[in-house]
C-alpha cells in the first residue's frame, strides 16, 4: 500500500512539474505545448523543404458519431473523467460557469476534415493553411446543461456495485473561480482525510480492519488529489470563453463533390442533438468500449435523435 501511494504522489509530482514548464513557456500544460511546438516544427521543415503543410485543429475529441460505428471511442479525452466521476458520485463540486461554451467534435468528422484537407493542399510558399474543426460556433453547448444531462442519464441507468446494487450519482455544483473550488476542496474533502490518516496511522498495522482502513483512506486521498488535478487542469476550459471558427473548415467540406459530400460530410456538429448524443452514443460508448461494462450498447442513428438537431420532428409534421 505504501509503495501504490508512493508511485501516486511521484505521478502526481512528474504531472506537476511538467505543468511549470509549460506555463513557464506561455502554455496551459504540457498537451497544448507540446502541440504548439509541433506546429512550429513542421512549419520550419515544410519552409526549409519546400513541401506544403496542412495544419487541422480539433477542438475536444469525443466520441465518434458514424464511423467505425456510433458511439465508438476507446480511451479517455475530453469529459470522460468527469462524467464517470458524476456517474460514481465523486465529484460534488467542479469549477465552472452555466453558461461556459464546451467545444467538441465527433473523432470521425475530424477524420473526415483531416483526409478533405489532404486533397487541398496550399503553395510552399503560401505558409501552412490551418483548419479548425469545432462546433462552438455554429452549435454551442453549455456546461450547466451538460452537468444536468449527465446527471439524469445516471439517475436512469447508474453505474453499479459488485454486488449489483445502483451507485447514486451526484451532480457536481459549479463553481466559477478555481482558487474557489480548491479552497473548497481543501477545507470539505482533504482535511478530514487527512486528519483521519493521521489518526489511523498511529493504530498497530497488524489488524485486519486497520489495513482495510488504511487502504481505503488511501484511496479517498488519491480520489481528492485526482480531483482537485483535473480542476487544475480543465479549469482553463471550462472558465474561460472561448470561440474557435470552423467557418473555413465548413467551408472546404461544402465544397467537395457531390460523391464525397455523402463520404466525409454527411453529417456535422450542426445536426447534432447535444441531450441525445451523450445520452444514446457517447455515455454508452465510453461505458461500453472504455470502461468495458457489458449489456450497454449505443443507439443505431435510426434509434436516437443524436444528429437529428435540424431535422423538424415527425409529430410537428
Amino acid at each position: 500500500l505504501e509503495r501504490r501511494i508512493a508511485e501516486r504522489r511521484a505521478r502526481a509530482q512528474l504531472s506537476q512539474h511538467g505543468i511549470q514548464v509549460a506555463r513557464s513557456h506561455g502554455w496551459w500544460d504540457p498537451y497544448t505545448l507540446s502541440k504548439g511546438m509541433a506546429e512550429i516544427c513542421l512549419e520550419a521543415e515544410s519552409k526549409a523543404r519546400g513541401v506544403p503543410l496542412v495544419v487541422v485543429r480539433p477542438s475536444g475529441i469525443i466520441s465518434c458519431a458514424q464511423e467505425p460505428s456510433p458511439g465508438w471511442i476507446d480511451c479517455y479525452l475530453l469529459n470522460e473523467p468527469i462524467i464517470e466521476a458524476t456517474g460514481r458520485g465523486q465529484l460534488t463540486a467542479f469549477p465552472g460557469r452555466e453558461d461556459s461554451v464546451l467545444d467538441m467534435v465527433p473523432a470521425d468528422f475530424v477524420v473526415n476534415l483531416i483526409i478533405a484537407a489532404a486533397t487541398r493542399p496550399p503553395e510552399p510558399a503560401a505558409g501552412p493553411a490551418v483548419y479548425q474543426a469545432a462546433s462552438g460556433d455554429v452549435n454551442p453547448v453549455h456546461q450547466g446543461d451538460l452537468a444536468a444531462w449527465w446527471f439524469e442519464y445516471f439517475r436512469e441507468c447508474p453505474f453499479r456495485t459488485k454486488d449489483g446494487q445502483p451507485v447514486a450519482p451526484v451532480r457536481p455544483k459549479l463553481i466559477g473561480d478555481l482558487d474557489s473550488f480548491l479552497t473548497r476542496m481543501r477545507w470539505r474533502a482533504g482535511a478530514p482525510v487527512a486528519v483521519a490518516s493521521a489518526v489511523v496511522g498511529r493504530l498497530p498495522g497488524s489488524s485486519r480492519w486497520v489495513r482495510q482502513l488504511r487502504e481505503r483512506l488511501g484511496k479517498m486521498q488519491g480520489a481528492v488529489d485526482n480531483a482537485m488535478r483535473l480542476a487544475s487542469l480543465y479549469s482553463a476550459y471550462t472558465i474561460e470563453r472561448f470561440e474557435f471558427k470552423s467557418d473555413k473548415a465548413r467551408k472546404l467540406l461544402e465544397g467537395l463533390a457531390a460523391e464525397d459530400q455523402r463520404r466525409f460530410n454527411q453529417a456535422s456538429c450542426e445536426d447534432i442533438d447535444w441531450k441525445a448524443y451523450f445520452r444514446d452514443l457517447h455515455i454508452p460508448g465510453m461505458r461500453k468500449h472504455v470502461l468495458k461494462e457489458v449489456g450497454l450498447e449505443p443507439m443505431a442513428l435510426d434509434q436516437t435523435r443524436a444528429l437529428a438537431r435540424r431535422q423538424v420532428p415527425a409529430s410537428r409534421l
